[in-house]
């Protein structure tokens, strides 16, 4: 039988939707503190054992259930983990998520996305009224990319609309950061990019995208700049 490019064409994406599935954009790993933790088929202490974990083990973490819940007068929430290929579901007593280094890798939530980008954003206008740029570069930057992937993730991409919102604001606060440190290139840059991506987008302040890239143009052009 002869191959056509279109027959191995069709091959191949069947392939690829057979053995790719969505990634975890963010590494989320947690450390078994228990002896001998069962890792159950189905959020509940009464289900099944797909295998038991030793103390110190470490496991990836690919989801959480959406309630917390109380098992002996402890409350917390089931997690959904992934051990030497295998799949279950482990409680978070038994479990330390602390160790990941850096703060998204413990958000799950609408709440929780929310929660730290207020906390963020708060963090970038302190460092505006405090006038320190170069700082308020750096952390824009972070900001930034954490955003990204929490977008990216498969368990926090579902917030993608809110994580948009909270990007756009972040991309304003990083322009500021340019024109502050007399970074003008990068600044009107930064503008141009926030201008083309959230034209569309009406800020909790009423402004709209075009308001905003004005107020950056102004700024640039009260430090002695021409015109972008």
């Amino acid at each position: 039988m002869k191959i056509t490019p279109i027959v191995f064409l069709i091959g191949v994406i069947f392939l690829v939707s057979l053995y790719c599935t969505p990634c975890l954009a963010i590494e989320r790993t947690a450390v078994v503190i228990g002896s001998r933790v069962i890792m159950h088929t189905e959020p509940d202490g009464d289900s099944g054992a797909v295998a038991r974990l030793n103390r110190d083990v470490v496991v990836s973490v690919i989801g959480r259930a959406d309630e917390a819940a109380e098992i002996e007068n402890y409350r917390d929430f089931w997690y959904l983990v992934r051990y030497r290929g295998e799949e279950g579901w482990v409680f978070g007593q038994f479990m330390n998520l602390s160790t990941n280094a850096r703060e998204i890798t413990n958000i799950f939530s609408r709440d929780e996305v929310l929660r730290f980008c207020e906390l963020k954003l708060m963090n970038l206008k302190n460092l505006r009224s405090a006038r320190e740029y170069e700082a308020l570069v750096e952390s824009a930057s972070g900001y930034l990319d954490d955003l990204v992937l929490l977008a990216e993730d498969t368990i926090t991409g579902k917030f993608r609309t809110e994580i948009r919102e909270y990007h756009a604001v972040g991309k304003y606060y990083l322009a500021i950061a340019y024109v502050g440190t007399g970074d003008y290139g990068e600044a009107r840059r930064v503008r141009d990019e926030f201008l083309a991506s959230y034209s569309d987008v009406v800020f909790s302040d009423g402004k709209v995208a075009e308001e905003i890239a004005d107020e950056i143009d102004r700024l640039i052009k009260e430090r002695g700049q021409v015109n972008p």
